[in-house]
């Protein structure tokens, strides 16, 4: 999950994506726009990899999980500017 100015950074507009509700980690029901990706990593390609921008910012940005990594959360802290790893 990304905050949608990184939507606007990436060249897209909302009406790119399909709009979707999402619950934060407190269980709140947010707004949110979901879109599929293209990802590179090295030379491993992943096609169709959602991705939601939320409407509201948020503190933590969930990189990785679905379809990427299958039990390892890549989390970028806005705050701290650092990336985190969870198990």
């Amino acid at each position: 999950m990304l905050e949608l100015c990184d939507l606007h950074a990436l060249g897209y507009r909302k009406k790119d994506c399909i709009k979707e509700s999402f619950n934060s980690a407190n269980n709140q029901e947010s707004a949110g726009f979901g879109h599929l990706f293209r990802i590179k990593i090295g030379e491993y390609v992943i096609d169709d990899v959602p991705i939601l921008f939320s409407a509201k910012p948020i503190a933590n940005l969930l990189l990785g999980r679905a379809k990427i990594f299958e039990k390892v959360n890549v989390v970028f802290d806005r705050q701290e500017k650092c990336t985190i790893f969870q198990i």
